[in-house]
């Protein structure tokens, strides 16, 4: 369309039509004699080929670094502290002790720490395992072979004995199961169980072999009655408690800090992906610092709610002691929410399409390391990396909050705070570079738009 404006002609490039190659579609296997299909499908198939590539090599890396985790646990027990006190001092605490000296070697050997008495009390032990120091302690009771010996020397000096005596609990275990039940479970407590029945067995050996050189003198009816009565005590001597400091009280707990925040992870993905592709329509209309606004605030606001929901489901399974946990515990997801979401944005901004290949290796190793199933101390030493990476703080600290385990909490929270700060500061930075690029790159497209019209010569209908 022309118009006439002031004299001059105007021409309208609305108005104007380019016709389309027609080109008939043709197999994907089949020649062309046009250069931009053959360009095309050329494009297509290569991009398949590197697709299918990184694709393998990111199934190889995740499945290698996750199940490599977990490979031969045994092979590490050794990484865990066990504190070991004898106030005995006499003769069951000496064997006590010489049974963790001869643990077998491999899955049934820990890292035994022979303690003096004189340094650790009671309180000092719990105090040793509540903290972290040890993973557990091992104690017997002070005068142990004394209260046996005189429990026997009492039953054989009555003639009239018939009251079956037994025993109190002489060994103690202590440890903390919601601190990683499975290491606690399968390779913690095995070991120290084991070490305390070689030593119950040895001293009950020795405890019949004594009892045999004294009966020798007593009548056959006397000697029945008293070893009938003292069976217990004979069969058994060294007998052992374990004290669960803080343990898990259901498979709610354990799911709760493992497999719900793993969906917690990926609702961050598909939340900051959506919002980013959505306010993507903006640029180069709204001003930068409004778009990066926008996402921060859609991000914290479905933080809150998507954590809010997985605490309200975690309290319906689970049940928190008071409203003042819960809210804690809402809090925390919120900010394990706040960690990875400016983490995923950092990624896709920068690296587009791309992203999903890093954030899937990311996932897997912080996964693999995060304490999930089994403790870093059971791991190869590569997976230490875990201490520093934001998934082994959350996991950590969900524990704390539900099972009041050991935590190092405020460490727990303040390398969550540091991820989120550095990664919604670099996202921030990063974002506005690249906005304000497109936007400009957008305004140099409208004004070279702007020139063709004026170049574009006039046509009269």
């Amino acid at each position: 369309m022309l118009s006439n404006q002031r004299g001059k002609s105007r021409f309208d490039l609305n108005t104007i039509r380019y016709p389309a190659p027609v080109v008939d579609p043709i197999h994907l296997w089949s020649k062309s004699p046009h250069l931009d299909v053959n360009a095309a499908r050329k494009t297509f198939l290569t991009k398949i080929v590197v697709l299918t590539v990184l694709i393998w090599l990111l199934i190889f890396l995740v499945s290698a670094v996750f199940i490599g985790g977990g490979h031969n646990p045994s092979r590490y027990t050794k990484n865990l502290r066990v504190l070991i006190v004898d106030y005995d001092q006499q003769l069951a605490g000496t064997l006590l002790l010489e049974s963790f000296h001869r643990s077998p070697p491999g899955n049934l050997t820990l890292h035994w720490i022979f303690a003096s008495p004189s340094r650790y009390s009671m309180d000092n032990l719990i105090h040793e395992v509540t903290s972290g120091k040890a993973w557990a302690a091992v104690s017997i009771k002070a005068n142990t072979t004394q209260l046996i010996s005189s429990i026997i020397s009492s039953v054989f000096s009555n003639t009239a004995a018939t009251s079956v005596v037994t025993g109190s609990p002489s060994v103690e275990i202590i440890l903390e199961s919601g601190r990683s039940s499975v290491t606690v479970l399968r390779y913690l407590e095995p070991p120290i169980v084991a070490a305390v029945q070689r030593a119950n067995v040895q001293y009950s050996q020795i405890i019949q072999t004594n009892l045999i050189q004294q009966l020798n003198g007593m009548s056959s009816s006397r000697v029945s009655s008293s070893i009938l009565n003292l069976y217990a005590v004979i069969s058994n001597p060294i007998q052992y408690i374990i004290n669960d400091l803080h343990p898990i009280k259901h498979s709610a707990g354990t799911g709760a800090t493992t497999i719900g925040y793993i969906y917690v992870y990926l609702l961050a993905v598909i939340a900051v992906g959506g919002a980013i592709g959505l306010s993507q329509s903006l640029t180069g209309k709204i001003r930068t610092f409004d778009v990066i606004f926008a996402r921060l605030l859609n991000a914290s606001f479905q933080g809150l709610i998507i954590s809010l929901i997985f605490a309200l489901i975690v309290l319906w399974f689970y049940g928190f002691d008071n409203y003042g946990h819960f809210v804690r515990y809402w809090m925390f997801n919120w900010l394990f929410f706040l960690t990875f979401a400016p983490i995923v944005a950092l990624l896709v901004v920068n690296l587009g399409p791309r992203a999903a290949f890093v954030l899937t290796l990311f996932f897997g190793v912080s996964l693999s390391a995060a304490d999930l199933l089994i403790s870093v101390e059971l791991q190869p030493r590569f997976y230490r990396i875990g201490y520093g990476l934001p998934f082994y703080h959350v996991i950590n600290g969900a524990r704390h909050l539900l099972f009041h385990s050991y935590s190092n909490f405020n460490a727990d929270v303040g390398a969550l705070l540091a991820w989120s700060l550095f990664a919604a500061i670099t996202t921030c930075l990063t974002a506005a570079y690249r906005l304000h690029k497109a936007s400009e790159k957008k305004r140099q497209s409208l004004i070279k738009e702007k020139q063709i019209k004026r170049q574009q010569p006039q046509l009269n209908y």
